[in-house]
């Protein structure tokens, strides 16, 4: 009330005045709406043409004014526009826009929030955005993909891993034999088999095991914590969990048939879970028919040709999908990886046989920064999805690896079955960030208002998802699935609505702009902060809790958590939340406040909240300096990676800032000084000076020399070879 009354009483300040107290001259606003008559007259509606009559003016004090000015036999509308800042093309469509909002204001019917802005052009020009249907065979699913190809090429290697090699026979007859004792255990359509397996060939019988009997699996990280997951087991109602302790018992069965299960495209093929804004994981449906398209439709991207394909990623995120599933339909080979993530892709690169590999782009930015420059012969595609892919980086890796390579920048969430946008990298890109592309076969997008109605060529709002790839929703969660996916207001089927900001470009491609929400993408994993204040807040002593993410100086995103109540040390909250979440998910930074920031309406302010140092984030731990040699390289070196100063031998690298990716730098950094250590050890190590009596140094390359065996002949080389 006191800011309106203080508004209307300071309604008519000078502006020349505001400009001498402030010292600015910048706009007070960007676009001035004038409107010259008390009298509207309808003339300008009957006319459905605008002529628009170019005058130029030398000086303008507004970067957009629009004039209405109504005669008695018709209505002028004049647009003064900086022609820097915008094309005729441009003006045009915005007087369109306001001549069709005009006209369905004398709809009294008409509720504000349904008035579009869209002219019939547009309409048409989005639908031909979104004219992607496409004839496939949709009453097939992935086994019968896979088992047509074990007919054609039973003897073909289908995977290669570190424990075994199989074919495309003998990888059907053990899953076959796990896939008949799921059964005889009583597990069939419309349950859920767990897999805790590292990537070997265990991991894709169990899995194509589990749906051989009609279930759908469900897979995890082994890293990640044993709560979590016994957490994500109990809501899924998980009949089965296939571990190492129980995966030789499963395996032993005489029968190697392909049992007769008669899976619909209905039926649940897969559940993933993800990070949940309400504290708990969600888990996504995805049904056989929604994987059943998406092969098809990355068929009719990538060819029908054998695609040989690594697997190295955590199999409890999505983006490993294609790269066991795609071979295995193509006839071509899944290379399974489960060392180091640096000797992972080191490895990799060195695999000739390799033709296709798909990463995020912080993948991207550790081949480019650690794998040797070489002409990739075999390679056809690069693969890019889970966070902005730049262009510079694109530009590097062809320059780098051979410009034969087709990158392409895929986007999709979870729930629309890994991805339903691509888009094809040209080095003739001028923009910084890559497109996320155009929708692909049988898949349609829609950019929308908070009123779910359709937003112009160029106008950011709420990307949403329809067609074939959006999934069932979310597994016994039946009050998140309606708000997220709802009936498809523009056609059939449900439209998914992710949360993601983008806009159409004019030539059909979509630009990523960020998110609605409080879910984040680090390092392509995807967290909502809800998740980590929910872990937080359920600690004792914490009042309130808000995480937010910042960005140092080295544009490093850093998880900053915000709490009220009993101040508590950094390293308890990271033990604690050590045992709930994944180490991705717990923050760099604990702030203690005497009270949250609130807005007016009572809700915690996020953009009040205090700035913080992220160059000198606290631990809470007492300085010790390094005293050995491996104690003094490894701060020296730490130090270095993370661009800090005098680190303590009781610190923790992911404490003082670190991630998976700059522990990859770490070894590297230690390599160049004579040491090595693994990523694996980074990460279970307590603090610095446990982590020091990991670290060896390199041994020297001894040069052995081979000589020819030649006997004394003489009696003077005899004495001296006897002796």
């Amino acid at each position: 009330k006191k800011n309106s009354f203080e508004a209307i009483s300071h309604q008519n300040f000078p502006q020349h005045e505001l400009i001498k107290r402030t010292g600015s001259r910048k706009t007070l606003y960007d676009v001035l709406f004038v409107y010259q008559s008390e009298k509207m007259t309808h003339a300008v509606l009957e006319d459905k043409k605008a002529e628009l009559l170019p005058i130029t003016i030398s000086i303008s004090r507004n970067l957009f004014g629009f004039t209405i000015l109504p005669r008695e036999e018709d209505t002028v509308l004049m647009a003064e526009y900086r022609t820097d800042l915008f094309k005729e093309e441009t003006i045009n469509k915005f007087i369109d826009a306001y001549k069709s909002i005009l006209a369905q204001c004398l709809d009294e019917t008409k509720q504000i929030k349904n008035i579009s802005v869209l002219s019939q052009n547009e309409k048409e020009t989005l639908n031909k955005f979104n004219n992607t249907k496409t004839e496939y065979a949709k009453d097939k699913c992935v086994l019968d993909l896979f088992e047509e190809q074990v007919e054609r090429t039973p003897e073909n290697v289908a995977i290669v891993a570190v424990d075994n090699k199989l074919t495309y026979r003998e990888l059907n007859e053990e899953a076959n034999k796990i896939a008949h004792n799921l059964i005889e255990k009583g597990i069939g359509k419309g349950d859920i088999v767990g897999i805790k397996l590292s990537r070997t060939s265990k991991f894709m019988v169990s899995l194509l095991g589990i749906l051989k009997s009609g279930a759908a699996y469900l897979p995890f990280d082994t890293a990640h914590p044993q709560n979590r997951i016994e957490q994500i087991l109990s809501d899924s109602n998980a009949k089965l969990c296939i571990t190492e302790e129980n995966f030789n018992e499963l395996l032993n069965n005489s029968n190697t048939e392909n049992p007769d299960t008669n899976i619909s495209g209905d039926s649940l093929c897969y559940c993933i879970y993800t990070s949940g804004s309400t504290g708990t994981p969600k888990g996504a449906m995805i049904q056989h028919k929604n994987l059943n398209w998406y092969m098809c439709a990355l068929t009719s991207i990538y060819g029908t040709e054998p695609i040989n394909m690594p697997f190295f990623t955590s199999p409890s995120v999505d983006l490993s999908v294609p790269s066991y599933f795609l071979p295995l339909v193509t006839g071509g080979t899944t290379y399974f990886y489960d060392n180091e993530l640096l000797k992972d892709l080191t490895d990799i690169f060195n695999n000739e046989e390799i033709n296709t590999i798909k990463v995020t782009p912080t993948h991207l930015q550790i081949i480019l920064q650690h794998i040797e420059a070489k002409t990739l012969h075999n390679m056809k595609y690069l693969i890019s999805g889970g966070e902005s892919l730049r262009q510079a980086d694109c530009i590097e890796f062809l320059e780098k690896f051979g410009e034969h390579i087709e990158i392409h920048n895929e986007y999709g969430p979870t729930e629309a079955t890994v991805s339903c946008v691509d888009y094809v990298f040209s080095s003739n890109d001028t923009d910084d960030i890559v497109s996320i592309g155009n929708p692909i076969n049988n898949a349609k997008i829609y950019i929308v208002d908070k009123h779910n109605n359709l937003l112009p060529i160029g106008v950011t709002g709420e990307l949403c998802i329809a067609g074939d790839g959006v999934c069932a929703g979310y597994l016994n969660n039946e009050t998140l699935t309606n708000e997220k996916f709802i009936d498809n207001p523009f056609g059939e089927g449900k439209l998914y609505k992710t949360g993601d900001l983008a806009f159409w470009k004019p030539d059909g491609n979509l630009a990523f702009v960020g998110r609605n929400d409080f879910q984040v993408k680090i390092r392509g994993l995807r967290i909502e902060l809800g998740e980590i204040e929910n872990a937080i807040v359920n600690i004792d002593g914490v009042v309130q809790c808000a995480v937010v993410v910042r960005k140092d100086k080295n544009d490093r995103q850093l998880i900053c958590a915000f709490y009220t109540g009993a101040e508590t040390d950094a390293r308890d909250f990271r033990t604690i939340l050590g045992t709930r979440l994944p180490k991705y998910m717990i923050p760099h930074a604990f702030v203690c406040l005497d009270e949250m920031p609130l807005t007016s309406s009572g809700k915690i302010s996020r953009n009040s909240l205090p700035e913080i140092d992220l160059e000198s984030i606290s631990t809470d731990t007492e300085y010790v300096a390094p005293e050995t040699d491996e104690e003094k390289v490894l701060t020296t070196a730490i130090e270095k990676v993370l661009d800090i100063e005098k680190i303590s031998i009781l610190d923790n690298f992911f404490d003082l800032g670190g991630d998976s990716l700059l522990s990859i730098e770490l070894t590297s950094e230690l390599e160049n000084n004579g040491y090595t250590v693994t990523v694996k050890a980074i990460f279970d190590a307590t603090d610095i000076q446990s982590l020091a009596k990991e670290i060896s140094a390199k041994e020297e390359t001894v040069e052995k020399v081979v000589y020819d065996s030649v006997l004394p002949a003489t009696a003077a080389q005899m004495a001296i070879y006897s002796t």
